[in-house]
C-alpha cells in the first residue's frame, strides 16, 4: 500500500553542523562520489520514513524517538 508524503522533516542545527562536518572530512579523505553516495543515502532516509513513518524501530530509552541504521558507520535518529 503507497502511502502519501504528509510528513514534513526539520533539520536540527546539530544535525546539519554533523552533515557538513562528515561532508567535509569525506572531501578531505575520499572523493566528492562518496559525498554525493553520502547525501544521496540521507535523502533515500528521508523518502522512506515520509512514506513510512514507522518502518525504523522506536528507542527503548526515549520514548518517540527512532534509530535508522543507514549504513555500518551511519545512524539517524528522528521523532514524528
Amino acid at each position: 500500500m503507497h502511502k502519501s508524503k504528509d510528513l514534513q522533516f526539520v533539520w536540527t542545527e546539530k544535525a546539519l553542523q554533523n552533515a557538513v562536518s562528515i561532508k567535509h572530512y569525506l572531501l578531505t579523505h575520499f572523493s566528492s562520489t562518496e559525498v554525493a553516495h553520502f547525501f544521496a543515502t540521507l535523502q533515500d532516509f528521508e523518502e522512506a520514513v515520509s512514506l513510512f513513518p514507522k518502518l525504523y524501530p522506536e528507542s527503548i530509552f526515549k520514548k518517540n524517538i527512532r534509530r535508522a541504521i543507514l549504513s555500518t558507520v551511519l545512524s539517524a535518529y528522528y521523532r514524528k
